[in-house]
């Protein structure tokens, strides 16, 4: 919901008016999905109210704009108060376990139990567990893989709810700005833009497991320690450790005992100086040229969600503000009498401190990329064709977006590097080379006191990645949707039927990939670097890939009438 009001009061004097606009709005949204997107009862987040978001902002800005013969001129101020809050849950389904379970002896042979689905205690026994075939002692508290159960010591993961999180990030945020426009003469104006800007926020926060959960993570860590081990007292066995590679299963975020009852508090304010400058120069009343440089500024935050490098919580939620340097230049005309419309465009942008929003396969992570470029060129034209009411739009963009190199040590938590080794030098994802549009329209009255017309539009875009960690899976190859409709109705417009078709031709497309939780891995190896220098090996890779697929066909009819 939300309310808005505006007033405004004129200072003829001053050829200015004072404008104050307030606002009002609040947000919230409860969820409930399946997290392993398989017909297994693995694990879910319950729609029980323990899983939602929500945002509240309170906004007043204040503008005085006046204008002269040589100078249109603005100040203003601009507050903001807002609140943001987090919930989320996850719930063990009925086979998380055996699940587990499965994925920790996947590969052990048969002389030693082969795959099985109640083998996890082998690996969370804190005091270690015995591989062999030998016969175990009665009373034997070990594991011995394929020969005793596993200890009923050995903690495991309980059906139900595993944790609960609440995240409350309070923001606070005024800016003083100016836009001015020189109308050097009636042909040449420059504008300057310059926006001063002051931002608060403080995180609250509360990750707490539930019941018993982190029981079996605290088991598998102990188990690292030899000190805590018995020696082996069957003859042919080895007491031995839980495999660290299994750690990475059983110590999850939402598995992991370090979160029992965490509390967390960070703050932070910042400033920055944005702003923008502009010329243009029109030759005569169909072509004129323009050229700009503008400073962005996105504020820092922090994300609300479990974190950890290896087994260990991130000890800040905080990322930096995200910068950018853009400069245009371009042309627009009007041509052959006002007939054809037709812009050019060159863009050149470069961000630092790129936000990158990531989902690594157990949390989203937002991560400060050092340097991403976007450079290209962008055309657009519209045609009135001789034929009445028949007219023709395009455009075609070429863009090559590209992050910079950067290392491990450029990065705010290094650990995160091997999940994110494509990125430097590559080609961003959701930044196709070249996209190309076009759209035939024709409305015009047809006699008989009726009115009709079509529109046929297109959209090609080259491959792209849909991945923010460019994994090759995630990759859309090259495609075109089509969208059409026919229109007919009255003269005076007091009744339209539509028949419209979206994606006309049924085009099958990615909109996001990602890798489905719990089920295998794209980085097998995350210490050793390939020859490439990246971490990832298309041979290893053992992760199932999902994908939100576009819309397919869909057609309707709608009629619009006016009274």
């Amino acid at each position: 919901m939300g309310l808005s009001a505006e007033a405004t009061i004129d200072f003829p004097s001053l050829n200015a008016t004072l404008t104050s606009q307030t606002s009002w709005r609040d947000w919230s949204f409860q969820q409930g999905m399946d997290l392993d997107y398989t017909g297994a009862d693995i694990l879910y987040r319950a729609n029980d109210g323990s899983n939602g978001y929500g945002v509240d902002n309170l906004t007043q800005e204040f503008r005085l704009a006046g204008t002269s013969d040589k100078l249109d001129w603005l100040v203003g101020v601009f507050a903001t108060k807002e609140g943001v809050y987090r919930d989320d849950s996850y719930v063990y389904g009925s086979d998380y376990n055996a699940f587990a379970s499965l994925l920790l002896t996947a590969s052990l042979p048969a002389s030693v139990g082969g795959p099985s689905p109640s083998r996890l205690g082998c690996f969370t026994n804190p005091n270690g567990f015995l591989v062999g075939t030998a016969g175990a002692a009665a009373g034997q508290p070990l594991c011995v893989i394929g020969a005793v159960p596993p200890s009923a010591a050995a903690p495991t993961f309980a059906a139900g709810k595993a944790y609960e999180d609440h995240y409350s990030q309070k923001s606070d945020s005024v800016a003083v700005f100016t836009n001015n426009t020189w109308k050097v003469s009636e042909a040449f104006d420059i504008n300057l833009g310059l926006r001063y800007t002051y931002d608060s926020k403080r995180l609250l926060g509360l990750q707490d497991n539930l019941g018993t959960n982190g029981a079996a993570c605290g088991g598998a860590l102990t188990n690292q320690n030899p000190a805590n081990r018995t020696v082996s007292p069957i003859p042919g066995t080895a007491n031995i450790a839980t495999p660290a590679a299994a750690l990475g299963l059983l110590c999850l975020p939402w598995s992991n005992p370090q979160y029992d009852n965490r509390r967390i508090q960070e703050k932070f304010s910042d400033t920055d100086l944005s702003g923008t400058i502009k010329a243009s120069y029109r030759f005569n009343p169909s072509i004129m040229v323009y050229g700009s440089y503008a400073r962005g500024y996105k504020g820092a935050g922090y994300n609300m969600d479990r974190v950890q490098t290896g087994v260990t919580p991130d000890a800040s939620l905080f990322f930096k503000a995200e910068t950018v340097d853009s400069y245009e230049a371009g042309v627009k005309t009007t041509l052959f009498n006002r007939t054809m419309l037709l812009n050019l465009t060159y863009f050149d942008q470069k961000f630092e401190n790129f936000q990158l929003n990531t989902f690594l396969g157990t949390a989203f992570v937002v991560e400060s990329i050092p340097e991403l470029t976007s450079r290209g060129v962008d055309a657009d034209m519209v045609w009135f064709t001789p034929v009445e009411g028949l007219s023709f739009q395009g455009g075609v963009t070429y863009t090559d977006a590209k992050y910079g190199q950067f290392g491990a040590g450029d990065m705010s938590n290094p650990g995160r590097f091997p999940q994110l080794s494509l990125l430097p030098g590559a080609r961003a994802s959701f930044a196709p080379e070249w996209s190309l549009t076009g759209a035939l329209a024709f409305d015009r009255e047809l006699g008989g006191g009726l009115r009709g017309g079509f529109n046929l539009s297109a959209k090609y875009s080259t491959e792209y990645n849909t991945g923010s960690d460019l994994l090759p899976y995630k990759n859309q190859d090259a495609f075109t949707v089509v969208n059409g409709r026919v229109s007919i109705g009255s003269a005076d417009e007091r009744w339209t039927l539509d028949v419209w078709a979206q994606n006309l031709l049924d085009e099958e497309y990615t909109q996001v990939g990602f890798a489905a939780p719990l089920q295998g891995t794209a980085f097998t190896n995350t210490t050793t670097p390939q020859a490439n220098g990246t971490y990832y090996n298309i041979a290893t890779d053992t992760a199932t890939y999902n994908a939100y697929l576009g819309a397919p066909r869909t057609w309707g009819v709608t009629l619009k009438v006016k009274y």
